[in-house]
């Protein structure tokens, strides 16, 4: 990440102004630290809706992997500065990587209950999917196109195709749901 840009993104006019600003830890943790999760993925706190189940995960694995790509950077920040990454993570009530695995396991759960897929490990499952996020979203940031080739939506669109071929509601009596 060059250093300008970093500048430029916490509204500093010049290097020598960020190269203090790297010096109060206090200010970059302020600068860097998300919002909340309520702020940040509103629909993980929301109930699956009527519509296709694959459309809804599709569209919540799209906001999580932005919100990845904002937290690949933060840590980009931190990890240039040889801040300590120990003082971030206390300073928040829970790391929003727990929280996006609580809420999407939550949001799996409540899909279950309106029958729409099978009883499993739903934490298990939404941390699957995260790290089948917080990779690509990382290296993409890196190297500046996803890893797989595929464009974003692409890629999350497979990944749910993929696992939700493993969680489908089993027939009962030859009868699908």
């Amino acid at each position: 990440m060059h250093a300008n840009c970093i500048s430029v993104g916490f509204e500093l006019s010049t290097w020598p102004d960020f190269k203090q600003f790297r010096m109060n830890s206090f200010r970059m943790l302020a600068a860097v630290k998300p919002q909340s999760l309520s702020s940040s993925v509103p629909h993980l706190l929301s109930d699956p809706d009527d519509r296709l189940l694959e459309t809804q995960l599709t569209e919540l694995l799209n906001e999580v992997g932005v919100r990845l790509v904002e937290s690949a950077r933060r840590i980009a920040v931190f990890r240039w500065n040889h801040a300590d990454c120990q003082q971030f993570l206390d300073s928040l009530e829970k790391p929003p990587s727990s929280l996006h695995i609580l809420a999407l396991g939550s949001w799996l759960d409540r899909a279950a209950n309106r029958g729409l897929l099978r009883r499993t490990d739903f934490r298990a499952i939404a941390m699957l999917l995260l790290s089948s996020l917080h990779g690509p979203a990382m290296l993409t940031d890196l190297r500046g196109r996803h890893p797989t080739g595929y464009s974003p939506s692409e890629y999350f669109g497979l990944l749910v195709e993929i696992i939700l071929e493993g969680l489908r509601v089993q027939p009962r009596n030859g009868v699908n749901h």
